[in-house]
C-alpha cells in the first residue's frame, strides 16, 4: 500500500472559539489554541499520543468560563509546531512546557495532562517547581513509573507496553502511520474509550479518531509521533526525583483497577495528592463539561498564585 499524500499543518487548525498562534520559544515555534481572559490564571493542557492540541478541543471553552486563560499546547513536532530534528524526550518537553507558560505572559499555570501528556506535566512540577500551581494527571504517571506497574499487570498495561514497543521502532512505526493513519488513529482512540464506565454517549469520539487521521497525514509527523511514544516509560534523571513535588496534584482514574493502583503510586511524588474518577480515558472527548468542573473544584481549592 502506498503511502497517502501528506497535508499541510493548517489543515489541522480547525477553527473555534480560541485564536490559534505561533509562541517563539527556545529557538522554534510552539502552537497553542487558546482562550479566555490572558489576566487570568492559565490553565496549560497537554495532549497525549498520538494526539494534538485538538484532543481538548470541547474542553477550552467550558474552562475559560470557569474564570481562566486556557491553552492547549502542540508539542514540538506535533500539529501546528515546528518539527525540529531533536528534542523528543521528557527533559526537553519539561522546558518547552515551563517556557510556554512564560511566554503566554504568567508566572505559573495549572498542568492539565492526559496519558503522556500526565507524565509530561509531572516532569515539569519536578523541574519547574515555581511555574506550576498544580497539576491534573488524567491515566497518566509519574515518569517510568508505569515500567514497573505495567510487567506486574501486562494485559490491564497492554496499551502502554505497545507504546514502549513502538518507541524502540521510529521507522516501522511512522510507516504504519502514514500508509494507514485513519484505520490506527481510529483503533487507538476508540480502544482507550472502551473502558467499563463508558457507558454514556461518546460525544465527538469519530470527530477526534478523524481529526487525528487528518493529522498523521501532516508532513513528517508520523516520525515525531514515533518518537514520542516512549514518554510513558521514560524515567526522569535521579536529581529531578530527590523530593516530592510541592504543587497538589489531582489524578483522575478511567474507574479500572489499573488506574487506580497507578494514581495511588503516583502519591508518593507529591505532598498533596487528590483522586477522581471520570468516564473513560478520555473525559476531555466524552464528557468536557464535567471534567471542566471536576478540574475547576480542585481549581478553587488552591492557594493563591505564588
Amino acid at each position: 500500500m502506498a503511502n497517502i499524500e501528506p497535508i499541510r499543518p493548517s489543515d489541522v487548525a480547525h477553527p473555534g472559539p480560541f485564536r490559534h498562534d505561533l509562541i517563539h520559544v527556545r529557538g522554534l515555534r510552539l502552537h497553542v489554541a487558546h482562550t479566555g481572559q490572558p489576566t487570568n490564571p492559565l490553565i496549560l493542557l497537554l495532549h497525549d499520543w498520538p494526539g494534538a492540541w485538538f484532543d481538548y478541543f470541547w474542553l477550552l471553552e467550558p474552562l475559560a468560563q470557569h474564570g481562566y486563560h486556557v491553552a492547549a499546547l502542540d508539542n514540538r513536532g506535533v500539529g501546528l509546531s515546528d518539527k525540529p530534528p531533536s528534542g523528543y524526550d521528557t527533559i526537553v518537553a519539561a522546558g518547552d512546557v515551563a517556557s510556554i507558560i512564560r511566554a503566554l505572559g504568567h508566572d505559573d499555570a495549572i498542568l492539565v495532562g492526559a496519558g503522556s501528556g500526565g507524565t509530561i506535566a509531572w516532569a515539569t512540577a519536578a523541574r519547574y517547581p515555581i511555574n506550576i500551581r498544580a497539576i491534573v494527571s488524567i491515566c497518566g504517571t509519574w515518569p517510568g513509573l508505569v515500567n514497573t506497574l505495567a510487567w506486574r499487570h501486562p494485559f490491564a498495561a497492554s496499551g502502554q507496553l505497545l507504546a514502549r514497543a513502538i518507541s524502540h521502532f521510529p521507522p516501522l512505526a511512522a510507516r504504519a502511520l502514514r500508509r494507514r493513519p485513519m484505520a490506527l488513529s481510529r483503533w487507538i482512540t476508540t480502544r482507550a474509550a472502551a473502558t467499563p464506565l463508558s457507558g454514556q454517549p461518546l460525544h465527538h469520539l469519530d470527530t477526534i479518531a478523524h481529526w487525528r487521521g487528518l493529522h498523521a497525514r501532516v508532513d513528517r509527523v508520523p516520525e515525531k509521533l514515533a518518537r514520542w511514544a516512549k514518554i510513558p516509560t521514560e524515567r526522569l534523571p535521579r536529581r529531578w526525583a530527590t523530593h516530592p513535588i510541592p504543587a497538589p496534584a489531582l489524578c483522575i482514574d478511567d474507574g479500572t483497577a489499573w488506574w487506580a493502583h497507578a494514581c495511588d503510586a503516583s502519591s508518593n511524588y507529591t505532598t498533596s495528592h487528590h483522586r477522581a474518577s471520570c468516564a473513560g480515558r478520555l473525559p476531555y472527548i466524552t464528557a468536557p463539561e464535567d471534567l471542566a468542573d471536576t478540574i475547576a473544584d480542585f481549581a478553587q481549592g488552591l492557594t493563591t498564585p505564588r
